[in-house]
């Protein structure tokens, strides 16, 4: 489709967007805005991230509509994508290795058993 951009953000600048689109929501829909600590709770995922700065906000809307800003991500994303792919596969073989030797505790603990 036409007129999309993909865009690479940290958990806390999702979060920062997301507080930003809360506000602007409650501004378009005529209903109260929210408090403070709600957006402040937004921002920081309930106390788990640390909301950005000023100049980390400047930075990421910068970013936002700068495309040349985002060029360097969208250049990397072919080797990101490969890295991903490593990485699957190894999770896989590890998620493998895990269940051959969770069977292999199983036959052990019944042999076991079964000699008592």
């Amino acid at each position: 489709m036409k007129n999309k951009t993909a865009l690479i953000v940290s958990d806390r600048e999702l979060a920062a967007i997301l507080a930003g689109l809360r506000l602007w929501e409650s501004h378009h829909s005529g209903g109260r805005m929210p408090k403070w600590d709600v957006i402040n709770e937004i921002s920081s995922d309930c106390g788990k991230l640390k909301p950005l700065a000023v100049t980390e906000i400047a930075a990421l809307c910068e970013r936002i509509n700068t495309p040349e800003a985002n060029a360097g991500l969208f250049a990397s994303a072919p080797i990101l994508l490969a890295h991903l792919r490593i990485l699957s596969a190894e999770d896989s073989q590890c998620a493998a290795d895990w269940v051959q030797k969770k069977k292999a505790a199983r036959v052990a603990i019944a042999e076991a058993e079964v000699s008592k």
